[in-house]
């Protein structure tokens, strides 16, 4: 009788409270950090934040989804409460004032979790302050099934995560809902991140790119679909297209590219550009073609990126998921 409580317990303390979905999930809206909680019943949200020389509460109402606006534009601790749960960290904010800080970067998971877990560790270990997914998150775009896999995985991160659009995010109504607009931009310390939607033409590209561009600083453009490749995405519609308006890109002062799409590491330079392409992710991997113009670098394994800022100088090194060095570069004007 005793044992039968104790195995029946959990199940009820469970059916009375609700649990998380997923812990916290940081996003950047409107240069704000939004704070994105998902809970199994209706709950109240009970927020900390704390700042050098200050706290506040914020508390939002009963509710399943919670996405709560935090209204400070400088880095913080929190303090978040779920009855019975609660959680604490810290994030790093992300704006021009910041002349240091490092970002983990990898594209195309879908919906595998084991790497994308493993390279979200490595990441950690390696101390990012950021994160950005390059795309195809989900292996379709409407099933929850993929989304609350990658929110799982996604939230052990604890910090501010950006994303990318990938051709896998169609047609869009999730990623728009949970995640990012299409076209955006964001700052960190004097590099000017322009996430650009690859499924479209180049006109609509030029437009956005010009609508998001700065002036005086380093232009980096983040893109699911690369302008150039050495794998099997080479031939895709949209490729094909950019490849005319790539060769155009340092008229607008942009050297650098960063993809996926391509389920692997390549850096390629050509025609004035560097592309780099961190499609090892999670999906299944693809060859590299060794005979294609201008690739420098390359891994036909699971791999990630991290970018270390300081201050005009970014230095990025490329890792397969045993931690093993791969390639490095710094970027920079």
């Amino acid at each position: 009788m005793v044992k039968f409580l104790l195995v029946i317990f959990p199940v009820i303390a469970l059916s009375i409270y609700p649990y998380l979905d997923h812990p916290p999930i940081f996003l950047f809206e409107d240069g704000f950090v939004l704070l994105d909680v998902q809970t199994s019943k209706p709950s109240t949200l009970d927020v900390l934040v704390k700042l050098k020389n200050d706290e506040f509460y914020l508390i939002d109402r009963a509710s399943e989804r919670h996405r709560l606006k935090i209204p400070v534009k400088e880095s913080f601790q929190y303090h978040i409460a779920v009855k019975p749960y609660d959680v604490s960290g810290s994030v790093v904010f992300p704006s021009r004032e910041l002349k240091d800080a490092t970002i983990l970067i990898y594209g195309d998971t879908r919906n595998d979790g084991k790497v994308q877990k493993r390279i979200i560790s490595l990441g950690k270990s390696m101390g990012a302050d950021f994160l950005i997914h390059l795309g195809d998150i989900a292996y379709t775009d409407l099933d929850d099934g993929d989304w609350k896999k990658f929110f799982e995985d996604i939230s052990n991160f604890g910090k501010v995560v950006f994303t990318v659009k990938g051709n896998h995010e169609f047609p869009g109504f999730r990623y728009a809902e949970y995640l990012y607009p299409p076209s955006y931009s964001f700052r960190i310390g004097d590099f000017n991140f322009i996430v650009l939607d690859g499924g479209t033409f180049p006109e609509v590209l030029e437009v956005n790119l010009k609508k998001f561009l700065k002036r005086n600083i380093l232009n980096v453009v983040l893109i699911h679909e690369p302008f150039y490749t050495c794998s099997n995405h080479s031939s895709d519609i949209f490729i094909a297209l950019q490849k005319k308006f790539a060769r155009y890109l340092k008229n607008y002062g942009i050297r650098y590219v960063i993809s996926s799409h391509d389920h692997n590491y390549q850096r390629i330079e050509r025609d004035g550009l560097v592309q780099i392409i961190l499609g090892g992710g999670g999906a299944p991997l693809y060859k590299v073609k060794k005979k294609c113009r201008g690739l420098k670098a390359f891994s036909e394994n699971y791999s990630f990126a991290i970018m270390r800022i300081h201050k005009n100088k970014a230095y990025l090194k490329v890792y397969d998921i045993s931690g093993k060095l791969i390639d490095s570069l710094v970027i920079g004007r």
